[in-house]
């Protein structure tokens, strides 16, 4: 029995030595500490636009008096848009442009396609609001497209890193002649981006 006590007795003076060894351990890790700057840098990268790939505006009957077709690039997927992730002061702006509708009998001038919008503000698709980032107000009547005309743009101003995309859901007219001959009538339209 005896042996059992001294044992336990050896147990104790260890487990106090090791608990004064810990104590001085903490004081040297606090007695020193550093500081260290955290830096990151996040650069802009680009201005992009995008669109629909195809738009079907239907049909409309032969008449003997011009016709006139409107249709809207309605669903999420028909927005066209501009993202920016440059988020740059210079700003940006878009063109739209149509070519002659062109069928197997015929032609339907590139004056007779227009564009309009119903308010000059974008829609946030992404990212953050940006309220410089707007629609040219020419466009809230329509505009022939036979030769370039303003769409989306953001003047060069303090922008403060904005970056987000920003789209538009204009409506697309076509002014059909009088007699113009059947057949099916294709176009392209050119969304172009200029930088400032």
């Amino acid at each position: 029995m005896n042996n059992n006590k001294k044992v336990v007795k050896r147990g104790t003076i260890i487990g106090a030595t090791c608990a004064l060894l810990s104590v001085v351990r903490v004081v040297k890790q606090v007695s020193a500490a550093l500081d260290t700057a955290i830096t990151l840098t996040i650069s802009g990268w680009a201005v992009s636009i995008g669109s629909t790939g195809n738009f079907d505006l239907g049909s409309v009957t032969v008449a003997s008096t011009v016709t006139t077709k409107e249709a809207q690039f309605t669903w999420a997927a028909n927005a066209f848009f501009v993202e920016d992730l440059k988020g740059a002061n210079s700003g940006y702006y878009t063109t739209l442009q149509s070519t002659n509708l062109t069928g197997p009998n015929g032609t339907i001038a590139s004056s007779n396609v227009a564009v309009k919008v119903t308010s000059t503000g974008t829609v946030l698709l992404t990212g953050a609001a940006n309220p410089r980032v707007v629609v040219a107000d020419t466009l809230v009547a329509y505009q022939a497209l036979n030769s370039p005309v303003t769409f989306i743009k953001r003047d060069t101003a303090a922008n403060s890193g904005v970056i987000g995309k920003y789209g538009s859901y204009p409506f697309l007219q076509v002014s059909v002649p009088a007699f113009q001959a059947i057949g099916n009538y294709t176009a392209t339209l050119t969304y172009t981006l200029i930088e400032n």
